[in-house]
């Protein structure tokens, strides 16, 4: 089987020697013509080796930040298949300090920056894999990674502490920009001694960050997905694990209305594994969740896209097409001239020998597949709405021997 391009994958020995460089940066682009009429024009990424765009987040036509990994000297990816995009169905890697964090070198991070006609590798403190961005305007963004936070104030990326939590080990996870006074930022911790893995949530006031405190969710939970539109509108969502084959696991669904949270049932499913990815917000009564199911505990059981929409009453599972598959982010281009959903991933699971890109399309009654920007073996990780419209998607071609960074958009 081959080995999967991911944005959590565990350090593994050394692996061959990284082959041929990606092409200089230029403006120039291939447009892609693909299935459903969709038009993808791919940008040359100005990185040598194996990388991987993970997440992006634009906040105009003109201007957009997107964040990855290059992949070490001497270091490579593990060939496991039983790991998802941005998460696995492992104990959450965390550390304690970046002092030893040895992804920030074995995974060098990766900024990239467009400017309305070229992206071009940008400088930033190296944390190792940045697995999220979020950007609220030209002047404020934030970015997480394995070892750490980043934050963009115009003029450069600075790193920034989170606030301390009291457990032996913590991690960053998901983060949202508001406001240069607002910003959201999920993440985990983890007991060395009894195994024990709590999500936290934490909140930027334009000086330091500070704790929010949960609700009792549970001796064993995680908090993968965060959006918000306002310091009265928060969406928070992850998964409140069993470990254990004789009970399924239960989504985590949680609003904070200013002062409190509220916790939402998650409607009834079949399901018995049910993983976050990314929750994105378009309105108080439009809200998604993505990720991936499976209808057993084994970890070869087949994977499957999870989609869920809150309509201002109830979450309700949406359709999807058959087969395998996992959804890694959402994004919603809400231009006035189209209202278009785009939920981006892979056809991975355990068990199927060959995977590629996935693109779905929300009709309004459910989701079809779309066309993609490349064929072969790939995943995406990354999409983000394009102020005026358009999309943006991002991800990597090949396996985790060739993978070669992608950046494309449509619109």
């Amino acid at each position: 089987m081959k080995a999967r391009i991911n944005r959590s994958a565990a350090v593994a020995g050394a692996l061959a020697a990284l082959v041929g460089a990606a092409p200089a940066a230029s403006a120039a682009s291939t447009p892609v013509t693909t299935k459903a009429a969709s038009t993808w024009q791919r940008y040359d990424v100005p990185v040598r080796g194996r990388a991987n765009v993970v997440s992006v987040a634009a906040t105009g036509r003109d201007s957009a930040w997107a964040g990855g990994f290059q992949v070490g000297d001497g270091t490579g990816l593990a060939s496991r298949d039983h790991v998802g995009p941005a998460d696995s169905e492992d104990v959450a890697h965390v550390r304690s300090t970046a002092d030893d964090c040895y992804e920030a070198t074995a995974f060098p991070s990766l900024m990239l920056r467009w400017d309305g006609r070229t992206w071009r590798q940008a400088p930033v403190p190296d944390l190792g894999r940045i697995e999220h961005v979020s950007a609220s305007g030209p002047e404020d963004a934030w970015a997480s990674a394995d070892c750490g936070l980043l934050h963009w104030d115009g003029r450069g990326w600075s790193t920034v502490p989170f606030a301390p939590t009291g457990a032996q080990q913590t991690a960053t996870g998901a983060v949202k920009a508001v406001g240069p006074d607002e910003a959201w930022m999920v993440g985990g911790t983890y007991d060395n001694q009894t195994g024990v893995e709590h999500g936290i949530v934490q909140r930027w006031d334009g000086d330091q960050w500070h704790d929010v405190p949960l609700p009792g969710l549970g001796d064993h939970f995680a908090l993968k997905g965060v959006d918000a539109r306002g310091s009265n509108d928060v969406w928070v969502a992850g998964t409140d694990y069993t470990d254990d084959d004789q009970r399924p696991e239960r989504l985590l669904l949680l609003h904070w209305d200013g002062g409190s949270w509220k916790r939402l049932p998650e409607p009834a499913t079949d399901e018995w594994t049910k993983r976050v990815q990314t929750v994105r917000v378009l309105s108080t009564g439009d809200v998604w969740v993505g990720g991936w199911t499976k209808s057993t505990f084994s970890g070869d059981a087949i994977r499957n896209p999870l989609l869920m929409h809150w309509n201002g009453r109830a979450w309700a599972s949406t359709p999807t097409p058959a087969g395998p598959g996992e959804v890694a982010d959402l994004s919603a281009d809400l231009s006035a001239d189209r209202r278009r959903l785009t939920a981006v991933g892979d056809t991975f699971s355990p068990g199927v020998s060959e995977y590629a890109m996935s693109v779905l399309r929300w009709t309004g009654e459910r989701w079809t597949a779309d066309g993609v920007p490349a064929t072969g073996t790939a995943s995406l990780f990354g999409a983000a709405a394009v102020p005026g419209g358009g999309t943006w998607v991002t991800g990597a071609v090949g396996d985790a021997d060739t993978m070669r960074p992608l950046i494309a958009r449509r619109g």
